[in-house]
């Protein structure tokens, strides 16, 4: 059996580690995308949150940037925002 130490150490534990600087790095994600200076890397940043996310268990917040990546290459203006103003919620809930 593994002792404390071992246990808070493992994997699972660095898992946790990297999962949290992730999470810390949203913000840096929600800024960039926020603060997108064009449709198209408005889209990059979309699509690199969209391809990450799940990696550390975050499928929804995926999700709902394939979302809002999709209905910005198709030049869908109200869908864009609508997504968008889901991502934010869904950014705001993870942090808290």
């Amino acid at each position: 059996m593994a002792s404390q130490p071992e246990q808070q150490s493992g994997p699972a534990a660095r898992f946790e580690l990297i999962r949290q600087q992730f999470v810390a790095g949203l913000v840096r994600r929600a800024q960039e995308i926020d603060e997108a200076p064009d449709a198209e890397s408005l889209r990059a940043a979309l699509h690199r949150l969209a391809g990450v996310a799940g990696s550390y268990g975050y499928d929804h917040l995926g999700s709902l940037a394939r979302t809002a990546m999709q209905a910005s290459e198709s030049n869908l203006s109200t869908q864009v925002a609508e997504a968008l103003a889901q991502l934010k919620a869904e950014f705001k809930r993870i942090a808290s």
